[in-house]
């Protein structure tokens, strides 16, 4: 059926049907063709008017189309260790294909010459892919030299910080575990504002932030309720220098969560006090004025023991009685655990030379806590020579505690792991590593890196649970910018 026909059938449809009904019709041909042509250009003018504002909207589309860019990047790994102990980022001596797996989406949209928004949205597969919003903010020019962002922003911690997840950017398969395994969280809610300038032919950038961020974990929720930090960085030629200092505060939501872990709960020395239990809880009853708590639940009872533990590694600071130390002991782990009015002081400088040849990267960082939180310092060193499309490297990386407490260094071990993270515990440890990437073509590498891990000195170093004193680390990783 053409156009015209399929115009003229509802006409002549309503035309029988009036006819039949009995009602009085009568059109001249010329009429009724004079009618049809009204409709006609009417119909033609309705087209008109939407094709005009099907344009329209096509325009104004693509014009806000080209303020959109989305790009993205992905890596994909293959990890394992030779050890059967767990290692902090979640492997241990099977095949991992998710610790250092993850995929991202990043969209930045250009509101006007000054202003642009930018979303990250982040799938990681220790999070079994589950996105999350890394990166959710607005920027503002005020001048070509001064930018300020509010919203969801990456921590600028270390000097890879912008892009470290961003696996392409770096030489290494991931960024030195001893230095940037440091900090509790990598994202938070604020603001930040950064200066370019240039001064006898120094590049510089000054970075200053301000933000909140709640750090949560199956061990404890808690707020990090101030934060803030800057950054200077300067760069000549090939040569580049960053530093800076990051102040935080943090209180604690509810109690910690003490999983009792099972090397403790197994072990002869758990037992032992055990068999005490009916002897201390006999001795309580007619002790009130302790107020000493019941030790029904293996919790409770496990918190007693480390109390008795803490007690016996320092009767001379809690007392000969052992009802009235193990008490004092059990307070002071309250305190100590508690966190509240927790501050963190963490101080990083990065120094890097890169001439498109040789590349030679150095960063350093130290994280000072109070209360009973253990100082941690680490440094790393990494050389590496481009031949072509391959980058073979070699780095060292040396992590350890300083300034241990009494619970540190008394009972640190039999803290649980997620706990122990927060800074309890003491750990050491020295990595030597080596390590080639081949970038197969634009936008895609390839690495592999191989880790020695020694000098724990009888702690954990970077596993939640003992390794012994070596350990291999190996990664096959597949990394992808679009």
């Amino acid at each position: 059926m053409n156009y015209r026909i399929s115009l003229y059938l509802p006409v002549l449809l309503l035309s029988v049907s009036l006819s039949a009904s009995g009602v009085s019709w009568a059109m001249t041909d010329q009429e009724f063709d004079k009618r049809i042509e009204v409709i006609e250009k009417r119909i033609s003018k309705a087209d008109k008017k939407s094709k005009k504002r099907a344009k329209s909207i096509n325009k104004k589309f693509n014009k806000y189309l080209e303020r959109l860019k989305i790009n993205g990047f992905a890596s994909a790994a293959l990890t394992t260790t030779d050890v059967v102990a767990d290692h902090i980022i979640g492997i241990d001596d099977t095949k991992n294909y998710q610790s250092d797996t993850m995929i991202a989406m990043q969209a930045n949209f250009q509101i006007n010459d000054s202003t642009e928004a930018v979303l990250q949205l982040v799938g990681r597969g220790t999070e079994r892919n589950n996105v999350e919003a890394e990166w959710a903010y607005i920027a503002h020019s005020f001048t070509p030299n001064f930018v300020v962002r509010g919203g969801r922003l990456r921590v600028p911690y270390y000097t890879a910080s912008e892009y470290l997840e961003v696996g392409f950017a770096y030489p290494w398969a991931r960024p030195p575990i001893d230095v940037y395994n440091q900090a509790p969280l990598t994202a938070y809610y604020g603001a930040d504002a950064t200066y370019n300038f240039e001064l006898a032919g120094i590049e510089g950038v000054i970075q200053a932030f301000n933000g909140t961020d709640t750090i949560v974990t199956s061990a404890v929720v808690a707020n990090l309720d101030q934060m803030y930090g800057v950054f200077l960085t300067l760069s000549k030629g090939p040569f580049s220098i960053r530093f800076g200092d990051t102040l935080a505060s943090i209180s604690l939501q509810g109690e910690l969560k003490l999983t009792p872990p099972p090397v403790v709960i197994n072990s002869a020395e758990y037992a032992d006090f055990v068999t005490l239990i009916p002897t201390i809880k006999a001795i309580a009853a007619s002790m009130p004025e302790l107020a000493l708590p019941p030790l029904d639940t293996e919790l409770q009872q496990y918190q007693a023991f480390l109390a008795y533990t803490l007690y016996l590694e320092n009767t001379d600071q809690f007392g000969t009685g052992l009802l009235d130390g193990v008490a004092g002991a059990g307070g002071a782990l309250a305190a100590a655990f508690d966190l509240e009015g927790l501050s963190i002081d963490f101080q990083s400088i990065g120094l890097s030379y890169d001439d498109g040849n040789w590349i030679a990267l150095f960063e350093a960082t130290q994280l000072i806590f109070t209360g009973e939180f253990t100082d941690a310092n680490a440094h790393y060193v990494t050389v590496g020579r481009r031949f072509n499309k391959f980058l073979p490297y070699f780095h060292y990386a040396h992590s350890y505690t300083i300034g241990e407490g009494i619970i540190a260094s008394s009972i640190g071990s039999l803290i649980p792991a997620l706990v122990n993270g927060l800074g309890f515990a003491t750990a050491k440890q020295k990595s030597y590593g080596a390590g080639v990437r081949w970038d197969v073509r634009n936008g895609i590498a390839i690495k592999l890196q191989m880790d020695h891990m020694t000098d724990l000195e009888h702690t954990f170093g970077k596993f939640l649970t003992d390794p012994g004193n070596n350990a291999e680390l190996y990664t096959l990783v597949f990394d992808v910018v679009y």
